[in-house]
């Protein structure tokens, strides 16, 4: 069983309730409706030593939570919600336990409420026990048209299996878009370039064969070949209605990839079983909010 079977699948997603949250909120909302799964709204406060913020009243706070999920197009039976006090990042990554996704946003702010910014975004990836989709403010909501995966970050194919499950059920195509760069050098050889090219097409040729016994024929397989940096062929390829689904092992060659479509990094190791439900968080550190 992997993290697309895990039973009852509970969808955290972390937000400061600010509009800049919106597309996160918007796209994990959809994403829960796909799939079946429980959303669950979470909210960081956190108050510094130096700082003077307080944690706004319940009735400001069930207000903000209810325009949230107002703009995410949620009733306000439809989402689970739950403020957290914390640092952003660590408490995100314990509210996620047990979840079969974790969405954040790849911007936001800094206050009261906590940030969904980079540095968030980022501990996140690295830390969390499930998948975690980095949504940024131009990703649009709605089915799936392509879900991406990468050969040339992803040699060993660990995220193909992931790929086209999700694929098959949002009835997408799966691309494998690959990429070859070679180090500007002087002098130059036009014999090294074209030996980069035929082993970047080898290669390519392999994953691409690899992926289509996966899919079994499941799903339409495309394709990609282009000449650049990984990180700049992803960003100037992908398009809103795409999924990016990356290995945790990626974040070590690029430092991130902040395109147009939500990114999904998988952990190292996507658990096997997964707990049926998250992890409790003690009455001392979590608020749930009434919206009722």
């Amino acid at each position: 069983m992997d993290a697309l079977d895990v039973p009852h699948p509970v969808i955290t997603v972390g937000s400061d309730l600010t509009s800049r949250a919106t597309a996160a909120l918007r796209w994990a909302a959809e994403e829960a409706r796909r799939s079946g799964a429980q959303l669950r709204l979470v909210t960081v406060w956190h108050a510094g030593v130096a700082s003077h913020e307080v944690m706004p009243p319940a009735s400001e706070r069930a207000a903000m939570m209810a325009d949230a999920l107002a703009d995410a197009g949620l009733e306000q039976d439809q989402a689970s919600v739950v403020m957290l006090e914390g640092r952003a990042g660590p408490t995100l990554v314990e509210a996620a336990r047990g979840s079969s996704l974790l969405v954040v946003g790849s911007a936001g702010h800094v206050g009261a409420l906590g940030a969904m910014s980079g540095s968030v975004s980022r501990y996140c990836v690295r830390h969390a026990p499930c998948p975690v989709a980095v949504v940024g403010p131009s990703a649009a909501p709605g089915p799936v048209e392509r879900v991406l995966v990468s050969g040339t970050l992803d040699p060993e194919g660990s995220t193909f299996r992931w790929a086209v499950r999700q694929a098959q059920r949002d009835r997408a195509d799966v691309h494998l878009i690959d990429s070859w760069y070679l180090e500007p050098i002087v002098p130059s050889y036009p014999e090294l370039d074209v030996r980069v090219r035929e082993e970047a097409r080898d290669r390519h040729a392999q994953m691409r064969q690899r992926l289509e016994q996966i899919s079994g024929g499941t799903v339409r397989v495309t394709e990609s070949l282009a000449s650049g940096h990984a990180r700049d062929v992803l960003q100037a390829r992908t398009r809103s209605r795409d999924l990016l689904v990356l290995p945790y092992a990626a974040l070590h060659h690029i430092s991130f990839v902040h395109g147009r479509c939500p990114v999904v990094v998988l952990p190292p190791e996507v658990p096997a079983t997964a707990p049926a439900r998250p992890a409790t968080v003690t009455e001392t550190a979590s608020t749930v909010v009434p919206l009722a």
